[in-house]
């Protein structure tokens, strides 16, 4: 079991003294953000502490100060990624608690399952790297991270089974079925789904553009209801064009 080595009041070297405290949490953060970058494109050995300190703009010595080892820096990227998805969970429980019909409830769970892989993109890239891998990150990842996630979205996929809305049982299959096939489309270059919002900078650039082969959202709300008529939902009715 990994163990994280840098708890609480551990540091390795001190902060430059110039750092104010302001700054040193900015660093921080941008450390942070930068990390689930890097491990999900380069690996963790792939992983350069000094290259990843350059990106986010900070001194190399202030990983050591902020979380000790690169291990305890991959941790801390993780348990940042699990923050990130309690504000999600939240959302979820507030559908869950609705009182709207259990089909259209599962369509819109459906959709808001969407909506925060393609907000956490680089995070559904980081979960993907380490499941690929196979090592034992990727446990101590499906624990922290995973795991809760489909907890919150679990009792809508069960009342859906239930009422006979989805042909597709247990909920484990029907959310593994259905964040697949999301991650999929939103780490395909030729599918490649830009995120409301968000500007170019920082896109692939082989996600293409608008119109050359990059899934308008639209398309993308059809291309789901599509996959929930097929686990079961919507019954026979046609898919209305344009509908999203």
């Amino acid at each position: 079991m990994m163990t994280n080595n840098s708890a609480s009041g551990r540091r390795g070297r001190g902060r430059p003294k110039a750092q104010t405290m302001e700054q040193d949490r900015n660093c921080q953060k941008r450390l942070l953000d930068v990390a689930v970058r890097a491990f999900a494109v380069r690996s963790y050995d792939g992983v350069s502490l000094r290259a990843l300190s350059a990106a986010a703009n900070c001194d190399v010595s202030m990983v050591a100060h902020h979380f000790g080892s690169k291990q305890d820096l991959w941790l801390a990227t993780v348990e940042y990624m699990r923050e990130r998805v309690l504000m999600y969970c939240e959302e979820i429980a507030v559908l869950q608690q609705s009182q709207l019909p259990v089909e259209k409830k599962c369509m819109q769970a459906i959709e808001h399952l969407y909506e925060t892989m393609a907000r956490e993109n680089e995070t559904v890239r980081f979960m993907m790297r380490e499941r690929a891998e196979g090592s034992e990150r990727f446990a101590h990842l499906h624990a922290r991270v995973i795991r809760l996630l489909f907890a919150a979205y679990r009792p809508i996929w069960q009342e859906a089974i239930d009422g006979g809305v989805l042909k597709l049982s247990p909920p484990a299959l029907v959310h593994t079925l259905l964040s697949g096939a999301i991650a999929f489309v939103l780490t395909s270059p030729p599918l490649a789904v830009p995120v409301e919002g968000d500007a170019d900078e920082g896109r692939d650039e082989s996600a293409g553009s608008a119109g050359e082969g990059v899934l308008a959202r639209g398309e993308v709300k059809q291309l789901l209801r599509g996959l929930f008529a097929q686990l079961g939902g919507i019954g026979s009715r046609p898919l209305e064009q344009g509908n999203s």
